[in-house]
């Protein structure tokens, strides 16, 4: 039997930019549990060229040090082509915290992350969208 959740979440797709696989592998399992469409991005840039695309994306969750471009370049980039897209960052370094609420995440999480917690944060963002 399908519930209100189901439907909400079937085809509803979260874009993961991490340079660690093992990050993704979470992250993934993690989307797919909760019934979310993870697509994948090793690096900001190919974020920005899927995000270029103009797929809907019901959120971002964006890790701060990657090859070619940081993750608070990446949100400042975002901003500008999708204003309105929730994004979640995430890093080991808390001080960076400042820098990406300034280039406009919604939820900053320190790594190592807690997944109740993180697949909480999800589920209220994308409710309230």
């Amino acid at each position: 039997m399908r519930n209100f959740h189901d439907e909400m979440t079937e085809g509803a797709r979260i874009l993961i930019v991490d340079d660690d696989p093992a990050v993704l592998d979470v992250l993934l399992g993690l989307c797919r549990i909760k019934g979310y469409e993870p697509v994948c991005a090793g690096n900001a840039l190919d974020a920005l060229r899927l995000l270029g695309k103009d797929e809907p994306y019901l959120l971002i969750i964006v890790d701060f040090l990657m090859p070619e471009m940081h993750g608070v370049d990446f949100i400042r980039e975002v901003r500008i082509k999708r204003p309105n897209i929730p994004i979640i960052a995430m890093s080991a370094w808390p001080a960076v915290q400042k820098s990406f609420m300034t280039a406009g995440a919604n939820l900053f999480m320190s790594k190592p992350f807690d997944l109740h917690l993180l697949a909480h944060e999800i589920e209220t963002i994308v409710s309230s969208a």
